[in-house]
């Protein structure tokens, strides 16, 4: 069975709206070698076994910035030695100051939408497996879950953060989406989570929720709990079972 993997990655951007960002301009780490995309590919492999694995780097492409063309030209490179890694964009111009949440929104979906295969696994540039998995218990095309995440930390019942565990037939569910990686299938991700990720938001102070993707769907969530069952988002691993993921942090990532 082939896996494809959406990964969405960036080389630079510009935080023009208010918020604890307002200004800043970050970039990734590594860029634009392509060094920290890299780590993350081997972990997957090393830690994801039994199925045939697809690389789907998608750059949100500033195309009048040269970092960003250095990268792009870099992750070309990579494809072309890699028969297994497809490189793809969404291009827009520096000058143009698109809010950083349309471009990203954008940028995650293109990912997705250029995997070849009907279930995917979503992995943003900066995460890597802390253990082994078993891909029994990840196959949820086998037995109906429809959105399995990896957790960077360990799946407890945590009623504080309205971080909330409980478990039916099929095994561990949460009421949190979260922008970890998950495994889902393109045609329910663009039915249930996409339409609701277009509710693209602005990056107002003192934010409740996250920015782009994740932050529109944990607030519809979290304002609709009468259609929590609307969301079968499964945990990997029992309760208890410690993170499985862990974030390097692409803007501060420095490789060994």
């Amino acid at each position: 069975m082939l896996l494809s993997v959406a990964m969405p990655t960036h080389a630079v951007k510009k935080f023009l709206e208010d918020g604890p960002h307002k200004g800043r301009v970050l970039c990734s780490a590594s860029a634009p070698n392509t060094k920290l995309l890299e780590t993350c590919i081997e972990s997957i492999k090393n830690n994801l076994q039994g199925v045939d694995l697809e690389f789907v780097i998608s750059l949100d492409y500033k195309t009048d910035v040269d970092l960003c063309h250095q990268y792009f030209q870099n992750l070309k490179k990579l494809e072309e030695s890699n028969n297994n890694i497809k490189v793809t964009s969404v291009n827009y111009k520096w000058q143009d100051n698109v809010r950083v949440a349309e471009t990203a929104t954008h940028n995650y979906l293109n990912a997705i939408d250029n995997c070849t295969s009907e279930y995917f696994l979503f992995w943003e540039h900066d995460w890597v497996f802390k253990e082994k998995i078993n891909l029994q218990e990840a196959s949820i095309w086998e037995d109906g879950r429809e959105l399995l995440r990896f957790n960077q930390v360990d799946n407890v019942w945590n009623p504080e953060r309205n971080f909330l565990t409980w478990q039916d037939e099929r095994g561990l569910r949460t009421n949190l989406y979260s922008g970890n990686p998950f495994i889902c299938s393109k045609t329910l991700y663009n039915n249930v989570y996409r339409p609701i990720a277009m509710d693209i938001p602005n990056l107002a102070p003192h934010m409740q929720f996250a920015a782009q993707v994740e932050g529109p769907i944990q607030k519809y969530m979290c304002n609709n709990p009468q259609k929590i069952d609307d969301f079968k988002i499964y945990l990997y691993g029992g309760l208890g079972h410690p993170a499985t993921v862990a974030h390097l942090d692409g803007q501060n990532w420095r490789g060994k």
